[in-house]
């Protein structure tokens, strides 16, 4: 119940020992990735994060260059009720990540590389006419990202590649991803959003797809905006998009108009 009810829970010491480390307990984001606001809805960029989970988080304030990062987590998404998985090891241990970020050396420029492993248990299913139980292996899942933001004067940009290996446990699977994500502020309250995102083939030959969006926001309030939005989406199977697997034909353009808040 838990999952579904506190999306964060932490807390971090600061200074450890008089060293400059902090450590953050709790449910939380983990270090992997760009750290950046991504406004636009639904980016493919944001299923690699390992966001709001059980773990441990360390960080180490490096002078005149950035920080590094690991942790160690829970993956919540490692079980579920209706399948029988095999070993049951994801848990804290099993499942790590790490990061450098570089953000001191050149002003308004903000890189980072990082890492992580995410264990899988193999699944365990019975046939339902013969009652045979078959076992579907699965596999660590490694991935790596690369990424560089920068800012000049109103505008933001942040490009993204991640390479996988094994996605979700898939044995041979290694789709990767291209995110460029772009915002210009051309107003004090108005702002222009866009991004691109190419999912690039994997080694079984998979379809290669482009995704766009657009959209601008206009500030109601202080954390208050309402936006509108065109993009393009796989209308054939959202979860598949999620995993970078889309078929052909599959890919539909919609139009979002709502309100987004921070709080």
């Amino acid at each position: 119940m838990t999952e579904k009810i506190i999306e964060e829970a932490n807390f971090t010491v600061k200074d450890v020992v008089g060293a400059p480390v902090s450590v953050v307990l709790g449910k939380d984001e983990m270090p992997f990735g760009q750290d950046y606001d991504k406004m636009l809805s639904d980016p493919l960029v944001h299923n690699f994060e390992i966001d709001k989970v059980w773990g441990v988080h360390g960080i180490l304030d490096i002078a005149g260059i950035g920080k590094l990062a690991a942790a160690t987590y829970y993956h919540r998404n490692s079980v579920k009720d209706d399948e029988t998985r095999l070993g049951m090891d994801n848990e804290v241990g099993d499942n790590y990540c790490a990061r450098l970020t570089v953000d001191k050396l050149i002003s308004n420029i903000k890189a980072e590389v990082s890492y992580a492993q995410e264990s899988y248990s193999s699944i365990s299913t019975a046939d339902e006419t013969t009652g045979e139980a078959s076992v579907t292996d699965k596999d660590d899942e490694r991935r790596i990202s690369v990424g560089v933001a920068a800012k000049a004067g109103p505008a933001n940009v942040a490009v993204e590649y991640i390479a996988t290996e094994n996605r979700k446990g898939k044995v041979g699977y290694d789709p990767g991803l291209l995110s460029v994500a772009a915002d210009v502020k051309l107003h004090e309250k108005v702002k222009v959003h866009a991004k691109y995102e190419k999912i690039l083939e994997d080694a079984d030959g998979g379809v290669e797809e482009d995704f766009f969006g657009g959209g601008v926001e206009f500030a109601l309030a202080e954390q208050l905006g309402l936006f509108a939005e065109v993009l393009n989406y796989n209308s054939g199977d959202l979860k598949d998009a999620s995993d970078l697997k889309v078929v052909d034909g599959s890919i539909e353009t919609s139009v979002k108009i709502g309100f987004r808040g921070k709080y």
